[in-house]
């Protein structure tokens, strides 16, 4: 299915699912950057981010958007949440 032919509902589902992998991800990803250290865990998501970023750029279908800001939703949550504790680890 071709962008010029969406659903209002299928657009509506790109933010919902951002929103959705963030959730998901929030019972998850913190503990892995407790487990495993937060540098990794937080460069590990950084990179997940750009790939998506640049899948953007050649997704020619609504449900390889809407999958990208799931997994975009998923990576947000180790920039945010373990890169803001991993900062306050570095102050004195």
């Amino acid at each position: 299915m071709h962008l010029d032919k969406v659903s209002l509902f299928d657009v509506g589902l790109i933010g919902s699912f951002y929103f959705l992998g963030g959730t998901i991800a929030l019972f998850f990803v913190p503990r892995l950057g407790d487990i495993y250290g937060r540098k990794y865990i937080f460069f590990g998501c950084m990179v997940l981010q750009a790939v998506v970023y640049i899948w953007f750029l050649f997704a020619t279908s609504i449900y390889g958007a809407i999958t990208g800001m799931f997994i975009s939703g998923i990576s947000s949550v180790g920039r945010s949440s373990v890169g803001f504790v991993l900062l306050l680890e570095y102050l004195p």
